[in-house]
């Protein structure tokens, strides 16, 4: 593992100093599920721990779980590229390795996975006939490169000394990891996009613990979705406009015949920067709760006929429970949309959609924390566009926040619940179309 290591970073470094590259940036968020695996626990004068181990992600507890990525490109159709993931994992069955023998164990801040990609558009931008296609940048990305990690834990009643590890500061060079990825991308403006991208990582690290350490391997299953920029790029589809710009040498009939040539039916815009002030009103169980709060959400239409919605999410607010007179609480979550709209009128400004959203989120009442929940809703809305690109609109949407709760008991009403905090929501669109 460690020859294919600097072979890559070897093949990254030539790329880079020797070939005429464009270069992208691109950050990204998201989540994983970690696959069961054994985890084996050697302490000095002790006997060994070794039991199949399951982890919880945590994605939005304490430092998020991220991705960030660089690249150069050649001929737009492969890339050798730096990426890390900011993975985490906390063990959740400590009772499996025996009555008190770790109190708790993870690698929260930081199981970093560090890769040297080699990444390839498998679809074209463009037809045989020229024409631009809705489906196409499709990458393939494989990766390999090395563990990063900050373990942190305490096992038979000892914890690792902090002020160790790298710099002093924790972190260890701890293993190897390898990564296969599709990602699908969706053009916002220019060379400004956004990304979609599922992955599957296998790891193997060797973390410190007292007196001893522990292996750990780790295989996960990532969605994300990001936003990146490319630099000095070439745009495939400015070849398409530079020809039809060019005059035709022989002139139609209907200009022959001094018709005027028909007009050209209008488009509606690929994407739609929007922000919702909103009002709901809710409650889990019997407790009714009143909600304010604000959503961002840019819309993107990939297909030709811009009716096939794709969209990430951040909904956040502040509410208060109509029944306990002391339950005070703040929500946020983050999710990915799906959807279809339907268009009327003559110049199609005015729309008719169904979304739907799933992600995840967090509920916090003053020191108490849900831990994380799912997200899910179902979204009607309807919106109108001005020829100055401006929109306005409304939307009602039905969510809810699902998930065990075990911290309080005065949290939605029950201890060690199974949490939910359905809520109605109205709010008012406002946005800009980007043609």
């Amino acid at each position: 593992m460690r020859r294919m290591l600097l072979v890559l970073i070897l093949i990254f470094a030539a790329f880079t100093a020797t070939a005429r590259a464009s270069w992208e940036i691109e950050a990204m968020g998201g989540s994983a599920y970690n696959l069961p695996l054994p985890l084996s626990i050697h302490q000095h004068d002790e006997p060994n721990m070794d039991f199949l181990a399951r982890y919880d992600e945590r994605t939005f507890v304490s430092t998020p779980y991220y991705a960030w990525r660089t690249g150069w490109w050649f001929d737009n159709n492969q890339a050798i590229e730096f990426e890390q993931i900011h993975h985490k994992i906390t063990l959740t069955n400590r009772g499996d390795a025996g009555p008190g023998n770790i109190e708790w164990f993870e690698i929260s801040h930081g199981c970093n996975l560090m890769y040297f990609d080699w990444a390839i558009n498998v679809c074209p931008a463009l037809d045989a006939a020229g024409n631009p296609i809705w489906w196409h940048d499709f990458i393939v990305r494989l990766g390999a490169g090395p563990v990063i990690t900050h373990p942190e834990g305490e096992v038979r009643h000892r914890r690792l000394p902090s002020g160790s590890g790298l710099l002093r500061m924790g972190y260890y060079l701890s293993g190897e990891t390898v990564q296969v990825a599709v990602e699908k991308r969706f053009y916002l403006w220019k060379r400004l996009f956004l990304s979609l991208e599922v992955k599957n990582t296998d790891s193997y690290v060797t973390v410190p613990v007292w007196h001893g350490n522990a292996d750990v391997p780790n295989a996960a299953w990532h969605g994300l979705l990001g936003v990146g920029y490319e630099f000095f790029r070439k745009d495939p589809k400015k070849s398409v406009v530079i020809q039809e710009s060019t005059p035709a040498r022989n002139p139609a009939p209907d200009s022959i015949a001094g018709f005027p040539p028909p007009e050209t039916p209008p488009k509606p815009p690929v994407a739609l920067l929007t922000a919702r002030p909103e009002y709901g009103i809710g409650g889990a169980f019997n407790p009714r709760a009143h909600w304010g709060g604000a959503a961002l959400e840019p819309y993107i239409m990939p297909t030709p006929d811009r009716g096939f919605i794709v969209s990430p999410l951040l909904t956040f607010g502040w509410g208060s429970s109509g029944t306990l007179s002391s339950y005070n609480f703040s929500q946020y979550a983050i999710a990915v949309g799906l959807g279809y709209q339907w268009y009327f009128g003559a110049e199609k400004a005015t729309s008719l959609y169904l979304m739907a959203h799933f992600g995840g989120g967090q509920i916090t009442r003053q020191k108490y924390l849900s831990g994380g929940f799912g997200y899910a809703d179902a979204t009607i809305g309807s919106l109108h566009r001005w020829k100055n690109g401006f929109l306005l609109g409304g939307a009602l949407i039905a969510d809810g926040l699902f998930g065990r709760h075990t911290q309080s008991s005065e949290i939605f009403g029950g201890s060690n619940a199974v949490g939910d905090l359905e809520m109605w929501r109205l709010g008012a669109v406002l946005g800009y179309a980007i043609k």
